[in-house]
């Protein structure tokens, strides 16, 4: 599973070149509760109405120092301009499934 997960981003990464819309995506947020910090870095890769987007976790826990915390790999799909249907599966730092989340997005 960790194979199909890094052939997935690196092909997604790879194709550059030819993409319709290449971004580059992140994240830095604060876990009150858990005393974490987490950021995330990856592309967000739009073909059509497609999206693709592989990114890269670390995190600091107390007592720990930054480490590589796992992927989260996402696919949206763009309905119309202001509805978008998406799944994002989630990988460890081992890259073991974690979880899969399907949702809708809205925009006005």
């Amino acid at each position: 599973m960790k194979t199909l997960a890094f052939v997935a981003a690196l092909a997604v990464s790879a194709t550059a070149a030819t993409a319709n819309d290449l971004n580059v995506i992140g994240y830095t947020q604060y876990e009150i509760e858990a005393e974490r910090f987490e950021t995330g870095i990856g592309v967000d890769y739009t073909i059509d109405r497609f999206s693709f987007s592989p990114i890269l976790k670390v995190a600091d826990a107390p007592g720990q120092s930054l480490d590589f915390d796992g992927v989260d790999f996402g696919v949206a799909y763009q309905f119309t301009d202001a509805v978008n249907g998406y799944t994002k599966v989630e990988f460890n730092g081992d890259f073991d499934y974690e979880e899969m989340t399907v949702g809708v997005s809205f925009r006005f």
